[in-house]
């Protein structure tokens, strides 16, 4: 269900039927399509965005991409559309009735995962998720080498945990340095595949450095599948923004407790809570409400209320054109009814969260197809996605222990204490550091973008904003978006120069839209 695998499509035109292909070069290519101007200012900001239905759109105009939930329907007179046919939704059992079946289900996923497999790599981050899919990789009874970072952050602990998992399995852990000095946030190197183009800008590009630095070992290694925790925050963490309004409607007043727990474990502002224990409106109606929000025609207290999409502010660069082809797309949607991937906010943003993780995972086997290493995210299969989700969400909070589902299901497999450690890892550091390394390069970077001149950026707002040592995390993500959506710009006008056989420096050359 994650998107790992998708299908890409364009309806009748013309003399030209519908077609459908698992390739979106394929489909770019035979249609002609020029880029979607919509979808690269969605990309600008992704991350302050609904996940649906951003996440949906390729980088074509005409180039479809089936959304999660659903089926492709094609009919012999060359029309063709898509038909939601699942919904995520939440349950009631309890974490001691489910975390058996989580557990069958976990194993079974990860037996046929590795199914086949010459030798098999995993990450052990020292985080709960990747460190329990390596205590049940062992459990079955397979060698493998495990894989981590190091963070420039020394209050981060996860190394302490990550070798005292590898040495209580007898596993080898080859560790790559800090991330900091492998993260590519904010890289300016436009060196690539040709061929992944049509991918659009990577949703991943910041961990392409630390894939690149771990690749050596895995190859020498002569690892075929390789397992990553993808998706197990999404199933397993307690702070959705959806789920507190969940429960509220779900169990009332006597859901206070778990609420306020949540609170005090997550360290959630009392106001935020307070926020999130409001109805929420329809989800076309909350669509809707994003639009005002990204033109600027709605106040504060609506942004407050939101539930379905909850919203931060847009960077002060992205222009006012940018604005308003976001708004538009997201009330177009809201015309056509578009309905939410979960029956109720929680569910909805964990399917969300696990769809964007999947195209992360698809997009990671088609760019490093050639190593022979095949990528995989167990947490992101559908049948462990419905089993975590049929828990009742107040039990999926529980003071003094993290992801108390996860840690039910790995008992008595992986020793408790990892689960109710005082810290939690963040490698935000290390993203800063990178930062902080090439912000010189960055201001240079940005003299004449292309993203400014086809009208998405405020050219002399962004090189303000990368001037300013202090970024919060939220404007330094906008800052990574716009880097990576600039470097695709200019690897698609070089693309295009090859092609035509054009001369000139590329990167002042603006792209065919």
């Amino acid at each position: 269900m994650s998107g790992s695998k998708t299908i890409f499509w364009t309806g009748a035109v013309r003399e030209r039927p519908a077609i459908a292909t698992d390739s979106i070069a394929l489909l770019q290519k035979v249609i002609k399509a020029p880029v979607d101007k919509t979808s690269l200012a969605t990309r600008l900001v992704q991350h302050l965005l609904p996940a649906d239905p951003t996440l949906f759109r390729t980088v074509w105009e005409g180039a479809e991409m089936l959304r999660l939930g659903c089926e492709l329907r094609m009919e012999r007179n060359g029309l063709a559309w898509q038909k939601q046919t699942w919904r995520a939704e939440t349950g009631t059992r309890s974490i001691t009735e489910a975390s058996g079946d989580l557990r069958e289900t976990l194993d079974r996923v990860l037996s046929r995962t590795i199914e086949g497999a010459i030798r098999i790599s995993a990450d052990i981050s020292g985080g709960l998720d990747s460190t329990s899919l390596a205590y049940l990789l062992t459990g079955q009874g397979k060698r493998y080498l495990a894989v981590r970072t190091d963070s420039v952050n020394s209050v981060n602990d996860e190394g302490e945990w990550a070798r005292k998992a590898a040495q209580e399995l007898g596993v080898e852990l080859s560790e790559v340095g800090r991330l900091a000095d492998t993260s590519s946030a904010f890289s300016l190197d436009r060196s690539g595949k040709l061929e992944m183009l049509a991918e659009g800008p990577f949703f991943w590009e910041g961990t392409k450095g630390h894939l690149e630095s771990i690749l050596p070992r895995l190859i020498a290694y002569g690892s075929t599948v390789h397992i990553t925790g993808l998706g197990g925050d999404e199933l397993f963490d307690s702070h959705l923004s959806g789920m507190l309004s969940t429960i509220w409607r779900q169990y009332g007043t006597s859901a206070w407790p778990s609420v306020r727990a949540a609170q005090l474990h997550d360290r959630i502002p009392f106001r935020e809570v307070l926020r999130s224990l409001r109805r929420p409106k329809p989800f076309v109606d909350e669509l809707r409400v994003v639009a005002q929000l990204v033109r600027g025609e709605a106040a504060r207290e609506v942004r407050d209320r939101m539930v379905w999409h909850p919203f931060a502010n847009l960077p002060t660069w992205l222009s006012e054109e940018a604005r308003e082809l976001i708004a538009t797309q997201l009330e177009r949607s809201a015309e056509m009814g578009l309905e939410p991937l979960g029956h109720n906010p929680a569910a909805h943003q964990v399917a969300q969260s696990i769809a964007y993780e999947g195209v992360i995972l698809r997009q990671v086997n088609e760019y490093y197809a050639q190593t022979g290493i095949r990528w995989e995210a167990p947490f992101a299969d559908k049948s462990v996605v419905e089993i975590a989700l049929s828990v009742d969400l107040r039990e999926r909070i529980k003071p003094g222990t993290f992801k108390p589902l996860l840690a039910t299901t790995m008992q008595p497999t992986m020793p408790l204490e990892f689960f109710q450690r005082e810290l939690k890892g963040d490698y935000s550091s290390d993203i800063y550091a990178e930062y902080a390394r090439k912000r010189t390069q960055l201001l240079e970077f940005f003299d004449a973008p292309l993203v400014h001149e086809i009208g998405l950026v405020d050219v002399n707002l962004l090189r303000a904003d990368l001037d300013s040592p202090s970024a919060l995390d939220p404007a330094l993500m906008a800052i990574h978006n716009v880097t990576t959506t600039e470097r695709w710009l200019r690897g698609l006008s070089e693309a295009q120069s090859g092609e035509e056989k054009q001369v000139g420096p590329p990167h002042h050359r603006e792209p065919k839209l």
